[in-house]
């Protein structure tokens, strides 16, 4: 028995076993009123779970052989792997095309299912685990039956088999590849554990607190894989695509961002229902919107009615997955209408002036800004179905741009005042004690940004982004000097202890902090950026900005294993001086049938980037058409987005408190107070 054979048959074994566990979870929880809870029937599907969960490992574990091993019998092996990439490369080949990616989904679904039960056992959430687990094995039957029965099969074969493959499109063979499309996928698929959480409370009427304490870290387990995808995304598309940009709101791109806004918001929203008991009813429909995000999400990657360079061809799964989405929302709202009276507000707003009232208005403007992606998005594919492809209207960046710029602005405002407001109600002098620093920093920053690059937009944003790192300073400021008061500690231990006090806090405010820094990187490289392209003879120079750039000559070369290349050698100079030498080139893959494939050449400080494309030659080779754009500020993008993730790491971690906590219930050591 080969390889593709053990893999066809675990997958089919795969798809019984994940059916049988959805249907025993529901009758085991004793769905028909009349019929008693039945708990071996539990055992049974969640001994179900497990062994679809090892059934799919085992047949993706055979398509990853089959790659490894260069199996060109394999048709799926021979269109996106050949004998010349990087070894790594076969890896990520498991991703590139529609019946392997779904694989990976399967597997991550499974293992997400599998640690949700391992971490209820015992008893915990005994009421609602059979429908989390219904729920997740429901969606898993659906992507078996796709692999098994819709989707091109990886199992088909060449006969005979060809001597090597296609491989990867020259674009996909890039390291960040290897992480990029693993983060989405586990951020997508992990939001499925969070959604399953609530509707399993709306099925049984437990809509109290407890289910968003549950999946509090599911959440940021899918928002921080999101996000991490994104920022990976956007800095693979900068340097390897060469437009010179990192964020083209292509709708591949933007249906990852919608989920990862909405999510933010449900992460934020569940604070006020577990301070005030506020919310219930929005943060159920925050879950449901950013599941079904993620579906959409997913029907657009697969079903061909985009274009992108991110997405797969059609392959018949957009009827699927329309049916899927309409399927899970329809039902998910029909609950939450028949659960309102359960899900009525303890409390009321008491305050515009407040944490909660901030926070609330931070959810409007990011749910605000994901339906006006979404309808820019959508509404060229709705153009086309109804007027036909003579009729269709394109969306552009700049119609993304005017729309979500100002609401991003204003979010900023939010995100610096938030934190610091108290719960319930502002006293006037709580809002000057909290306040005027930032504002302050906030007033300054305008005006020198405003006297350095005479651009009103620019320093109006600059402003917000210095007062929401304000904001976080002067928290941080306040509680390690309070911690050192209390303990005599020195300050960097003291902003240990702080820390590690309360980590979803103060790994909030980093994540704060990094999205200050995010933001300004993209008003520097968005508003004050310089884009010039020129046709020069070789030894010429024209200028881009305040540099001069001046081709100098071309050197031939032959990258092994892929094909000719030529490289320019690039000077530039300012104000005379030489500043750098870069050296951008034109690669020609002959896997790809003699393709041109541009790799750029970068110099990257943290005030500006001089970013080089070498776009053509002259058949005489002393021509040549250079594309230089000078980014101000795009280091801070990355830079920040480092500090998201360290601040999202430690908001998933477990504070001092919770570790001690954990400790008691395991009888390990006594707590002994300080």
């Amino acid at each position: 028995m080969t390889e593709a054979d053990i893999g066809q048959v675990a997958g089919l074994l795969a798809l019984v076993c994940a059916a049988y566990a959805c249907i025993g979870s529901v009758i085991g929880a004793g769905l028909p009123k009349r019929w008693n809870r039945r708990p071996a029937l539990l055992r049974s599907a969640s001994r179900a779970v497990v062994a679809t969960g090892i059934l799919v490992a085992v047949s993706t574990g055979a398509l990853l052989y089959a790659l490894w091993t260069h199996d060109f019998s394999l048709k799926y092996v021979a269109d996106y792997s050949n004998l010349e990439v990087a070894p790594a490369f076969d890896i990520s080949s498991l991703w590139a095309g529609q019946a392997g990616s779904l694989m990976f989904w399967c597997l991550l679904l499974n293992a997400y299912a599998i640690v949700a039960l391992w971490q209820n056992r015992g008893g915990r959430n005994s009421e609602l685990m059979p429908w989390v687990m219904a729920a997740l094995m429901g969606y898993q039957t659906f992507f078996l039956f796709l692999i098994n029965a819709v989707v091109e099969s990886p199992w088909l074969r060449y006969d005979p088999a060809p001597s090597d493959g296609q491989g990867l499109m020259p674009l996909l063979q890039h390291p960040t590849m290897l992480i990029h499309p693993p983060s989405l996928y586990l951020g997508y698929v992990a939001f499925s554990v969070p959604f399953a959480f609530a509707i399993a409370a709306l099925i049984t009427g437990r809509v109290d607190d407890e289910w968003t304490r549950t999946t509090r870290r599911w959440t940021l387990l899918a928002w921080f894989f999101l996000g991490c995808g994104l920022l990976l995304g956007g800095n693979w598309a900068y340097n390897e695509l060469g437009w010179g940009g990192y964020w083209a709101w292509d709708p591949v791109e933007n249906v990852a961002l919608m989920p990862f806004l909405t999510g933010t918001a449900f992460l934020h929203s569940i604070m006020i229902q577990q301070q005030r008991g506020m919310l219930k009813v929005w943060n159920m429909v925050l879950i449901i919107t950013t599941f079904a995000l993620t579906l959409f999400g997913t029907f657009m990657n697969r079903s061909g009615v985009a274009s992108s360079v991110h997405s797969f061809e059609g392959s018949g799964l957009g009827v699927p997955f329309v049916i899927l989405i309409g399927v899970t929302v329809a039902l998910s709202f029909a609950l939450v209408y028949y659960r309102l009276p359960g899900l009525a507000a303890v409390n009321r707003l008491d305050s515009y002036l407040s944490r909660e009232s901030a926070f609330l208005f931070n959810n409007l403007l990011l749910v605000g800004i994901a339906f006006a992606v979404f309808w820019g998005t959508i509404f060229p594919i709705l153009s086309e179905v109804l007027r036909g492809p003579a009729g269709k209207v394109t969306v552009g960046a700049p119609f993304f741009d005017k729309v979500t710029g100002p609401l991003f602005l204003v979010l900023l405002l939010f995100m610096a005042a938030g934190p610091l407001l108290p719960w319930r109600r502002a006293s006037r002098e709580s809002l000057r004690r909290n306040l005027l620093r930032p504002l302050g920093v906030g007033a300054a920053a305008g005006v020198m940004g405003l006297v350095l690059t005479r651009n009103v937009a620019a320093s109006l944003s600059f402003a917000v982004c210095a007062m929401v790192v304000a904001s976080v300073v002067v928290e941080f400021y306040r509680g390690t000097r309070a911690k050192r008061r209390a303990t005599g500690f020195t300050w960097p231990r003291a902003l240990v202890h702080l820390v590690d006090s309360n980590h979803g806090r103060y790994g909030g405010y980093l994540v704060h902090l990094g999205v200050g820094l995010v933001a300004l990187g993209v008003t520097g490289s968005t508003l004050l950026k310089v884009d010039s392209q020129a046709l020069v003879r070789l030894g010429q120079s024209f200028s881009a900005g305040a540099y001069r750039v001046q081709p100098l000559h071309l050197l031939q070369e032959q990258v092994p294993g892929v094909g000719p290349a030529v490289t320019a050698v690039v000077r530039v100079t300012r104000d005379g001086q030489q500043v750098a030498v870069l050296r951008p080139r034109l690669v020609q893959y002959q896997s790809q049938g003699g393709q041109w494939i541009a790799q750029i050449a970068l110099r990257s400080t943290p005030l500006q980037d001089i970013y080089v494309t070498l776009s053509q030659t002259s058949s005489s080779q002393k021509e040549v058409r250079l594309h230089v754009l000078v980014n101000p500020l795009v280091w801070w993008i990355w830079c920040g987005g480092i500090v998201v993730i360290l601040g999202g790491l430690i908001a998933f971690t477990p504070s001092l408190p919770e570790r001690r906590a954990a400790l008691v219930l395991a009888g390990a050591v006594p707590v002994v107070a300080r």
